[in-house]
């Protein structure tokens, strides 16, 4: 859209077969070929600055170094061709049963793959990163997903706009960790469904029998200060092991405790 020349009265075209793809774009290289992939010549310069701003696509320029670096990395052979239209052609996979296989591939993952969100997979790619390293700079993003140091830049912004992050240093040597805010909701979070999950009667009747193997006997009243739960509660625990015959009642009266059934 951005590349292409409007004074040429043709469309562009996306070509899919069995073994390529091939996009066409109306329009000649406005330098010399043997400079291809090195320099870079806005042919529509307001609207390069417009889709830019969008955060859609970098002013450097580096489509074409992008390309080369990811058809390397995913082992897929591309062409140019230049002339009155410029042509990139992606080279795919001829072998039968890897394209039959694929083609019955789950539609809904096949689905939910081209859903996914590039942005959204940074974002936890960022988070997960620093969650084990501690702190993170443009450079190692930009590395990791090929892209241009605008577009990770921005990324990072919106990451510390919403509280996620905070940059740190200065100059050239800048680098961003985890806000601390998000350090401590998560905890927060984890902390909650660790006692969530301690206080489940399968988790109290489990301590229950241990407390008894370590201290020969229990009283209910050791299982309202563990848990912080009311008498009934724990009498309902202390019956069910009863029926189950874990478990056999003590004393009478106020002096009432519970030992293991042997």
């Amino acid at each position: 859209m951005i590349h292409r020349d409007y004074f040429v009265n043709s469309n562009v075209q996306i070509n899919i077969s069995p073994d390529k793809v091939e996009i066409i774009n109306p329009g000649k290289l406005l330098f010399p070929k043997s400079d291809f992939g090195k320099v870079s010549v806005r042919r529509n310069p307001i609207l390069v600055d417009l889709v830019h701003r969008l955060g859609l696509v970098e002013k450097a320029g580096s489509g074409i170094k992008r390309i080369k670096g990811l058809t390397k990395k995913y082992k897929t052979k591309v062409k140019f061709e230049t002339g009155d239209f410029f042509t990139t052609i992606f080279f795919r996979e001829t072998d039968l049963k890897k394209i039959e296989r694929k083609s019955n591939a789950n539609p809904t993952q096949i689905r939910r793959k081209s859903d996914t969100n590039p942005t959204q997979i940074r974002r936890n790619w960022i988070l997960t990163f620093l969650e084990n390293e501690n702190k993170i700079t443009n450079k190692i993003i930009r590395e990791k997903f090929m892209l241009h140091k605008d577009t990770v830049s921005k990324g990072l912004r919106d990451m510390i706009a919403q509280n996620e992050i905070i940059q740190k240093g200065d100059g050239n040597n800048i680098w961003f960790e985890l806000d601390p805010k998000q350090i401590e909701h998560k905890s927060n979070a984890n902390r909650t469904q660790i006692e969530h999950k301690s206080n489940t009667k399968e988790f109290r009747t489990d301590w229950i029998i241990s407390f008894i193997q370590k201290n020969g006997s229990i009283k209910s009243k050791n299982i309202c200060n563990e848990f912080n739960v009311v008498k009934n509660t724990a009498f309902h625990d202390l019956h069910k092991l009863i029926i189950k015959n874990k478990i056999i009642k003590k004393g009478a009266g106020n002096n009432v405790w519970y030992e293991l059934n042997k």
